[in-house]
């Protein structure tokens, strides 16, 4: 498998994570919302990880501003007390609220960034 092709699913994988964060909570089941913590406990860790990002990031996928508001993500999951990780605290937490949010605002900016960031922006 090329490099190429490594970074698109490593972009992929990002934005399956972030998916994992943003659940309509309305429509998704506790023990839907019980697999996707399962899944987002390790994942963040990895997919969230400044190295990989960076990665994105020198590969034109993600801007400067990406990297940053993503670091802060996976700073802001990595401080909630291990307490929080139940669905009940997901579907009503505060600091679950506030990672849900940044998570959106990460995926709709890339929704609407242009396939050619240039790393020289920075």
């Amino acid at each position: 498998m090329n490099k190429d092709i490594n970074i698109l699913k490593l972009h992929d994988l990002l934005i399956n994570t972030l998916n994992i964060i943003t659940p309509n909570l309305s429509e998704t089941s506790d023990s839907k919302l019980d697999y996707y913590l399962e899944e987002l406990e390790g994942d963040y860790y990895t997919f969230l990880d400044y190295n990989n990002v960076k990665l994105l990031f020198e590969s034109n996928l993600l801007s400067s501003d990406h990297v940053e508001k993503i670091t802060k993500l996976k700073v802001m999951i990595n401080d909630l007390p291990t307490s929080l990780w139940n669905t009940t605290s997901f579907r009503l937490d505060l600091r679950w609220k506030e990672i849900q949010s940044a998570a959106h605002n990460i995926l709709e900016s890339l929704k609407n960034t242009p396939s050619d960031i240039s790393p020289s922006d920075e």
